[in-house]
Order: structure tokens, then sequence, then C-alpha cells
């Protein structure tokens, strides 16, 4: 075949565009995932990639560039699940009772304040007992600066004196460890 001329069955030319791997048909196969295989044949895209008991050859690079991915963001999983953790509980304690969901009750503005409260602890706790992981990562100094600051704000213009007692406490920490 010339270099210019396309062989029978090979991918149309806009396919081998799109296909930039050295594997370039797994890539043709995702990009079509509902072909159709040929009569007569079994070795056609399955439409349903879990359904194959063997792991796909082409699978493998692409979990290793994930995991390479996320070796290079996070020293560890564990780094970013106490990450993700930290700013979970920084926006449950900027949540507030939402008027507009759900009608003002005396069991609903409980539920609020007591989450409210307990996020609030678990985030003292948290600052309190911080390693040097926490104190020197710099994803963990903007998290305190995006999302902490912004409920310690509004926690301590709270009516409630036990929220605006722990958001003091949050604050102190931050002071003292955080400078």
């Amino acid at each position: 075949v010339k270099e210019g001329e396309q062989e029978e069955g090979a991918p149309a030319r806009e396919e081998s565009k799109v296909a930039r791997s050295p594997d370039e048909g797994a890539v043709v196969a995702e990009a079509a995932p509902d072909a159709e295989p040929t009569a007569g044949t079994s070795d056609g895209p399955s439409p349903d990639p879990s359904a194959s008991s063997d792991p796909s050859p082409t699978s493998a690079p692409l979990v290793k560039r994930v995991e390479r991915r996320v070796a290079e963001q996070w020293p560890s999983v564990a780094h970013k699940n106490a990450w993700l953790l930290f700013r979970a509980l920084c926006k449950l304690s900027m949540k507030g009772r939402d008027s507009h969901v759900a009608p003002a009750t005396q069991h609903n503005e409980q539920v609020a304040i007591q989450s409210k409260t307990l996020s609030l602890e678990l985030l003292l706790n948290v600052l309190t007992h911080a390693g040097p992981a926490l104190r020197g990562s710099l994803r963990f100094v903007q998290v305190i600066r995006q999302f902490l600051c912004v409920s310690l704000l509004r926690n301590c213009t709270a009516n409630v004196p036990g929220v605006v007692d722990l958001s003091l406490k949050v604050f102190i920490q931050l002071i003292t460890h955080f400078k």
C-alpha cells in the first residue's frame, strides 16, 4: 500500500486523525463503542466493557497514567482523603437551615445547629492536633483560606452561643498554629 492510499477495511482517515496513541485500534474502538460486529466474527467491541472477564490490554496504560497523575498531585491517598474531609467539614460548618427548602420547625433548627456544632468541634480537633503535613501543605492552607475563614466569619456572628464559642476556639487555633 502506498503512503497516500488507504487499505481496504482500514479505519477512515478521520478516525485515524483522532487516534493519537500507539495503539490506534483501541482509540477507534473506544470512539465507536456501539459499532456492530460483522457477521461471523466474535471479536468486535462489546457494548458493555465490564462484560468481558479479562482486563483490556489498553486499560493498563490508562490506569498507570491515572495513578501517576494522582501521585503527582498528592503525596498519598491519605493526604487527599484528609483534604477532602477537611473541606467537607468546612462546608458543613457553613451550612445553615435553608428557609426555602424546609419550613422553620424546631427539629430542623436543632439538626442544623447540631451538625454545625459537630463540624466545628471536629475542625477544632483537627487544628489542635495538626501535624507538619497539615501545617506545611499549601493545599491545606488554601482550603483554610477559602473555606474555613468564610465559615468562621459566618459562625462568629451566629445567634447561638455554642456556635460562636466553638468558632472563636477554632480561630484561636488558627492564630496559634497557622501564623
